[in-house]
């Protein structure tokens, strides 16, 4: 990579390396004056800046992206003396397999090694024979690999509790002790991370062994094993570590140095992964399964203001607490308007003060702002902007794995458990929160600034932009992930509104865009549809939406 492609550019398509060690780098390199003062001016922290450095020039010129630690000096006696049990799946893999198993046999840790044969042409029940730890488990008729349940097999049938898991194609160094990859204490796990890439220079060796793990039987079991519903290639691994993270688990990473690698991937193409899958389309199972058992977690962005009604601001602040106590809202951002004098939520803010992040304005933030803020402030992270009285809840646990190309705009449930119509047809309409991975591919350098979020006709302006830009699939899987409006003690806006300011704001963009029909609507998707990549932007326009033919 060079320099070709800005540091915006670059954050659009590459996420940040949470390893990379902005202090040691700039300590041991310098470069206080690199690409500055752009990044000061336009909000790139110095992480950013100097990891984008390592990447277009640094790692070209051997520099290191954090500073090696020596190996062997913080080990857990106790934990090294466990007696360890290695358990792997494996269906039609055997020449591959009896490589590595050589690899296996060598280390005296390893007092039992247990292989879930799935349904292999040729029985590996013949294994048993080169070592006495060695233990097959033949399981009959399965057409289709599963990586998920062979290796559950193997866990709940294994003597000993600490659990090393393995791929058939990981090799462990017989030059390197097996110390690193088993040094856990009571509460810990160590695995493979694919984001260790740039050690190997990306040639495969490091990047996947995302299948290794090493972590206590009990905790396995804590989380219900490995996900079975993941029939096809992908994601069962990552759910794992995050499942055991949540159990409040500390992951560690294997530990590389130059001519120290204590295990490796035997490199080979897609076509290999999706030997014996129910559908051997690698990529596409993957997209799916990241889609709906990825990454859960999201930032919240809105405006907040402390209204004349004080039984209206107490509404909105118990949305708000409610969103803070969601678990797949990890952070919350707030445009904060009334904030010399709004001490109800200063003392909600003190106890969550790690899950909010405060922005002191005098007005409400518009669409653009918005947008430019999560845009310099929310890298690679999946992001929500949404209205402050939109209340979410377990659904967002369906939304995973967005990529910059995903948008979801969600119509809003009434506090009655209907969603939202039009009061005069019979037809939905709408959008309340909007969900994407940030930064944005479209920076919408059209859209006026004064499309102030939660304001009357500002989501279907929006909605315009969305799909005029081409840059976006959209759905509105609302039957599927329900958000509820918590407004009840004032008037709602869209009612206090007449048909002619609606129809004079209506031929005012009329006049802006040049059409008629400018006016989107989007409708109603299934989670399935998210899920598969298919069927977005069912924009539909004005007409369509008052015939209801959609």
């Amino acid at each position: 990579m060079n320099e070709h492609i800005s540091i915006d550019d670059f954050y659009r398509r590459f996420p940040l390396a949470e390893e990379f060690d902005e202090e040691f780098y700039t300590n041991k390199y310098g470069l206080e004056d690199y690409y500055q003062p752009y990044c000061r001016d336009n909000g790139f922290t110095e992480k950013q800046r100097l990891y984008y450095h390592w990447m277009c020039h640094g790692r070209d010129n051997m520099f290191l992206p954090y500073e090696h630690k020596t190996t062997g000096k913080e080990y857990d006696l106790a934990s090294l003396s466990e007696n360890i049990s290695l358990v792997v799946g494996c269906k039609d893999r055997e020449d591959m397999l009896s490589i590595s198993l050589r690899s296996w046999i060598l280390k005296p840790e390893i007092k039992e090694i247990i292989i879930v044969d799935w349904s292999s042409k040729k029985s590996l029940v013949y294994l048993e024979n080169i070592d006495r730890r060695i233990s097959v488990i033949r399981v009959e008729g399965e057409e289709f690999y599963n990586a998920s349940k062979p290796v559950n097999i193997a866990i709940k049938a294994a003597k000993y509790e600490k659990i090393l898991k393995m791929d058939v194609d990981y090799i462990l160094n017989p030059y390197a002790p097996l110390n690193d990859l088993i040094n856990i204490k009571e509460g810990e796990f160590i695995a493979g991370n694919w984001h260790q890439y740039h050690t190997d220079n990306g040639l495969g060796f490091i990047r996947n062994l995302n299948g290794i793990i090493c972590c206590h039987k009990k905790f396995f079991a804590d989380v219900g094993f490995y996900n079975e519903d993941i029939d096809n290639y992908g994601r069962e691994d990552c759910e794992m570590f995050d499942k055991l993270e949540k159990l409040g688990l500390i992951r560690k990473d294997i530990p590389f140095e130059p001519n120290y690698v204590p295990a490796y991937h035997n490199p080979h193409s897609n076509s290999v992964r999706g030997q014996n899958r129910k559908d051997p389309n690698v990529e596409k199972t993957l997209t799916y399964m990241n889609r709906k058992y990825g990454q859960s977690d999201f930032e919240l962005v809105i405006n907040l203001y402390k209204d004349p009604l004080p039984e209206r601001t107490e509404e909105i602040l118990t949305c708000l607490k409610l969103n803070l106590d969601n678990e797949y809202i990890s952070k919350v951002h707030i445009f904060l308007e009334n904030y010399e004098d709004f001490p109800e939520f200063y003392e909600l803010k003190s106890d969550y003060e790690e899950k909010i992040i405060v922005n002191n304005t005098i007005r409400r933030m518009s669409f653009k702002k918005i947008f430019d803020y999560t845009n310099k402030n929310i890298i690679n992270r999946q992001c929500i902007v949404a209205n402050n009285d939109i209340l979410f809840n377990e659904d967002l646990s369906k939304i995973r794995g967005m990529d910059p190309r995903d948008i979801i705009a969600l119509t809003r449930h009434e506090d009655d458990g209907e969603l939202l119509q039009d009061r005069s047809r019979n037809a939905i309409c709408s959008s309340d929160a909007w969900i994407f991975r940030s930064p944005m591919l479209d920076k919408f350098e059209e859209l006026p600034d004064d499309i102030i979020i939660g304001t009357f006709y500002s989501d279907v302006i929006l909605n315009y932009y969305i799909y005029e830009s081409g840059q976006y699939s959209a759905w509105n899987p609302c039957d599927d992930i329900i958000i509820t409006h918590c407004h009840e003690t004032t008037e709602h806006d869209h009612n206090t509104k007449s048909k002619k300011e609606a129809r004079d704001i209506h031929n005012y963009y009329v006049k802006k865009f040049n059409k008629y029909d400018w006016y989107k609507h989007l409708s109603i998707a299934s989670i399935e549809d998210y899920w598969n990549k298919i069927n977005g932007n069912k924009f539909v326009s004005d007409h369509q939406f008052d015939l209801n033919e959609f």
